[in-house]
């Protein structure tokens, strides 16, 4: 972080395209105020980093927590501005190094003491020094890297992994996708997915880029975490569960595990929340063996698929009969 002291600021920033968008304009302010002011190391996982003025370290997760901006957001505004030559990036193993452009320029060092009169300058308006002579090819070039970065990191970060970004058997299949148009956005959401659903099973051991974007996976992968976005919370399932069957026992923690039931009933249910809700009605007053414990008892048992068949083919014969 950048110690304290202010920053400097042109009124001809709200003439920028990055004032148009609340968002934005909140990252590149951040941004400036998060840029070193003078050169210091930093301990970054484990690593010895020198952080030069003007430059600070950057994670989307962590940048993104703090200025609670969306990392799908972020990671388009960051697009903008490296594109547009306000910041550079540089890509490590496991974070990046940003580098303000024009700092020395606009900010001027020695001056930052409070009580004082800002210095003349515009920092903020339009500074496009950084990648002006890099070529669109190449310009696309680093945006893949970094689109392979940002998921290997997200993987690694979620299962514990240590994948290594420039090991080319990681670094075919994402690229594969990517040149087959498909957006970071579209990989990431399997990798969130499917870590919901494997990790704490055996199929953990799959959450590496060659089995989930192989391409005789892909599709369905994409499908599954297209169709997951738009099912209800294992937090609104068991809000309804409460309301709707207030003499079952109450779910305390919900573990991973539950999550991953809930997903996958949701899933194979098609099961929205007003959908759950007639699907409990129904439960409670035609098929009462539910409240059996011998056949199982519970939120975790009503959302089990093997419940779900049953009740779906359940006759009126049965239904009398239970």
């Amino acid at each position: 972080m950048s110690a304290p002291g202010w920053i400097k600021i042109h009124r001809a920033l709200l003439d920028h395209w990055c004032a148009t968008e609340p968002e934005a304009l909140a990252v590149w302010v951040r941004l400036l105020c998060e840029a070193n002011f003078e050169d210091k190391k930093a301990n970054v996982y484990g690593q010895l980093v020198e952080v030069k003025r003007g430059q600070l370290v950057f994670g989307l997760d962590a940048f993104s927590a703090r200025s609670g901006v969306s990392v799908k957001k972020l990671r388009r505004i960051m697009d903008m501005l490296i594109r547009d030559g306000m910041v550079g990036r540089q890509v490590m193993s496991k974070f990046s190094i940003i580098t303000i452009a024009c700092y020395d320029k606009y900010q001027d060092l020695g001056r930052q003491e409070a009580g004082k009169g800002q210095p003349e300058g515009k920092q903020g308006a339009a500074p496009k020094e950084v990648n002006n002579s890099i070529s669109e090819e190449d310009l696309l070039s680093r945006q893949r890297d970094e689109a392979i970065t940002a998921v290997i990191e997200r993987i690694n970060e979620i299962t514990g992994q240590k994948l290594q970004v420039s090991a080319k058997v990681h670094r075919e299949f994402i690229s594969g996708r990517l040149n087959e148009g498909f957006s970071l956005d579209d990989l990431m959401a399997i990798v969130e997915v499917k870590a919901a659903e494997w990790m704490g099973t055996k199929q953990q051991v799959y959450l590496v880029p060659k089995t989930l974007f192989r391409p005789s996976n892909f599709d369905r992968y994409l499908a599954e975490s297209r169709l997951a976005s738009k099912v209800p919370t294992a937090e609104q399932l068991v809000d309804v569960y409460h309301d709707k069957m207030p003499s079952m026992p109450r779910v305390g923690v919900i573990t991973p595990k539950r999550r991953n039931l809930v997903t996958d009933f949701c899933i194979a249910g098609k099961m929205t929340v007003d959908k759950f809700r007639a699907y409990l009605d129904y439960i409670g007053t035609r098929c009462t063996w539910v409240m059996n414990p011998k056949y199982g008892y519970g939120f975790d048992f009503l959302i089990d698929r093997d419940t779900l068949d049953r009740a779906r083919n359940t006759t009126l014969e049965d239904r009398t009969n239970d």
